[in-house]
């Protein structure tokens, strides 16, 4: 298959990415697949190698490592940043052992928020903690922002993000 420049592009930048978080085990491939319009074009998938699988076998759930997929179409819409983010926010999900991972299904800890620490806390809705990695996220966009539109508007979404967490930091308070 014939790809283009700025798929190649954007592949190389999403693999960065993963590896700056020790996540170059992630093994990302182009294929084609139907979009939702039912047209067969390309789209980045990472197979990751070892998830959480659970199976109901006779009315009992059987846990072991597995395979997964994420996938996205290759169009003009297609963010490497935030195609990576799925795997970056989950990272010390991705490096835990199985019982840890067991531990995390059985306590509806969902792998975003899993942290590799002595203890584990599930966070709760509103937690000032929720917008960090939005905040995060939106401050890169607006250093890496090529036009003034483009930073106008990660500014004002930084902003917007930034006074949520402010906010629940005070409640907690």
């Amino acid at each position: 298959m014939k790809k283009s420049f700025k798929a190649i592009k954007e592949i190389s930048k999403v693999q960065t990415i993963l590896n700056q978080y020790d996540l170059g085990h992630i093994e990302l491939k182009v294929e084609v697949h139907h979009n939702s319009s039912d047209q067969k074009v390309p789209h980045l998938v990472a197979y990751t190698p070892n998830d959480l699988i659970v199976e109901v076998e006779n009315n009992k759930l059987s846990f072991h490592e597995g395979e997964s997929c994420k996938f996205e179409e290759l169009n003009k819409y297609f963010s490497a940043e935030l195609f990576a983010m799925h795997f970056t926010q989950r990272a010390d999900y991705i490096h835990a052992s199985v019982d840890q991972k067991v531990h995390c299904y059985n306590n509806n800890i969902h792998p975003a928020e899993y942290r590799a620490t002595a203890t584990t806390k599930r966070w709760k809705r509103g937690d000032a903690k929720d917008y960090s990695a939005k905040i995060q996220y939106w401050a890169d966009k607006a250093n890496t922002a090529t036009t003034i539109k483009e930073k106008a508007i990660a500014q004002t979404r930084l902003h917007h993000f930034t006074e949520i967490q402010q906010t629940l930091k005070n409640k907690q308070s």
